[in-house]
């Protein structure tokens, strides 16, 4: 009888596999072609680790369409899921009602579960009809980097960090005095390598005890530190996320042999915390972005 897997473990599973394939699938340009995953069944996007996942599983796979569906949601549109097609696991918190032990109140707390979906690729449509998928405006160099611009402006302006390029050519998050330094754009060699980087900082800055106040930002950690490694995803994610609504290439990276075993370590070792980093890197974009949303991107009490 083989072990039965937790949704975090096969959502993290995913992701490991193409790590262990040599690929860094958040740092491909398939993040950055504007077609957020859309569920069917809602017509909303797909949101935190499903938006990640969706996203880096879809482009690896050639998909053009932003739809996703399950098996049966797919029928009840007409389409018919091609015979040998795989599954893409998303996951769901589903809320349900507990007795605080202590305080006799009642209380929500959430659980995860996950669902398997399709992509429309995925299916043929003679019985039904395909949704469309109106492909993202081509933007020129210029477009994408005013877009960029703008939004991080938007943030600086409106409770955000100090920001400096630092004449060093170093880029880093200081919670202490709550500045991101990067080197001048001219020390990059491209646009997105420098936007890429101006991301993964502004990431950080997000978890500042006076925004949304995460632990590997607000207290003292290490590297090597659990704590360490989820902050350095969170803001990976984070960086994603931005470069696919402004349409910057995420670079890619470096040495990357050792940064592999590193992010294949971690994740070994904590199966939740790749959902749990996309969670809170969905908020730490959208308040970059300064949108708000009343329902939080990952609940505060879990069961596994």
């Amino acid at each position: 009888m083989g072990t039965t897997l937790t949704p975090y473990e096969m959502i993290t599973n995913q992701i490991t596999s193409a790590l262990t394939a040599g690929v860094v699938p958040w740092r491909k340009e398939w993040v950055s072609d504007g077609l957020e995953p859309t569920s069917l069944a809602t017509g909303k996007n797909y949101r935190g680790a499903n938006n990640l996942i969706l996203s880096m599983l879809g482009g690896m796979a050639g998909y053009e369409s932003k739809w996703w569906g399950t098996f049966k949601q797919i029928s009840a549109k007409g389409g018919k899921v091609e015979k040998g097609s795989l599954s893409t696991k998303v996951t769901l918190w589903k809320p349900f009602d507990v007795t605080n032990a202590e305080t006799g109140e009642p209380e929500k707390r959430f659980v995860l579960r996950y669902f398997n979906v399709f992509n429309a690729d995925q299916a043929t449509w003679e019985e039904g009809t395909k949704p469309e998928t109106v492909k993202a405006t081509a933007r020129t160099e210029h477009e994408k980097v005013t877009e960029a611009e703008a939004m991080i402006q938007g943030y600086l302006t409106n409770g955000g960090p100090d920001f400096a390029h630092d004449g060093q050519g170093r880029a880093f998050y200081r919670p202490s005095t709550d500045k991101v330094s990067v080197p001048e754009p001219e020390a990059f060699h491209t646009s997105e390598a420098y936007y890429s980087t101006v991301f993964h900082e502004l990431g950080h800055s997000t978890g500042h005890a006076d925004r949304l106040k995460r632990t590997g930002v607000s207290e003292s950690h290490y590297f090597g530190d659990p704590s360490y490694a989820e902050e350095e995803l969170v803001a990976e994610f984070t960086a994603a996320f931005l470069a696919g609504v402004t349409g910057i290439a995420p670079i890619t990276v470096e040495n990357s042999a050792s940064y592999l075993q590193g992010w294949l370590k971690a994740l070994k070792n904590d199966p939740k915390m790749l959902v749990k980093a996309a969670g809170k890197a969905q908020k730490a974009a959208d308040l970059i972005r300064g949108i708000k949303y009343e329902a939080p991107a990952e609940p505060e009490k879990v069961e596994a």
